[in-house]
């Protein structure tokens, strides 16, 4: 049985680099703060703990600050439930920007510890996503695919 469809973190979880994402700034400033001081490193943990779902070779630099710059800052995690981008920890440690209230209630339910996902869970959020973002990424094949059909290539 497939899980719910994974949900977005708002604009914590948008795939957009460069000067698109910067143009986001006002909208980000707006979110500051919201995140209580205890709380930030935290989530930020959970954050950082989520795994790759897509990985853009890029460096991502802070848009309200230039406090902190983030290898593959656009890319997405996940945790099987919500996504957000790999840059969104550092926006919440370092500014605090708002989360959904269910998000937060969420990573503390798991003892703010993300967790990997399964191979098969990567794979169904990996489709969402596709279809969300209008994307097609090639994905490796499962451990011990190799050669089998249906592995990596054979889209």
């Amino acid at each position: 049985m497939a899980e719910p469809p994974v949900m977005s973190l708002g604009v914590l979880s948008l795939p957009e680099v460069g000067r698109l994402f910067r143009e986001r700034r006002a909208e980000l400033l707006s979110l500051a703060g919201a995140i209580d001081e205890a709380d930030r490193p935290r989530l930020a943990v959970y954050l950082r703990g989520g795994t790759h779902i897509f990985a853009f070779m890029e460096w991502t630099r802070d848009v309200l600050g230039d406090a902190f710059h983030t290898p593959g800052g656009s890319g997405i995690r996940s945790d099987g439930t919500y996504y957000w981008r790999g840059d969104a920890a550092d926006y919440v440690e370092h500014y605090g920007i708002a989360l959904p209230a269910e998000f937060v209630e969420h990573a503390r339910n798991l003892d703010w510890q993300a967790g990997p996902l399964s191979h098969e869970r990567m794979i169904e959020v990996n489709d969402e996503l596709e279809i969300e973002f209008h994307v097609r990424v090639e994905r490796p094949a499962a451990p011990g695919a190799e050669g089998r059909a249906g592995g990596a290539g054979s889209h």
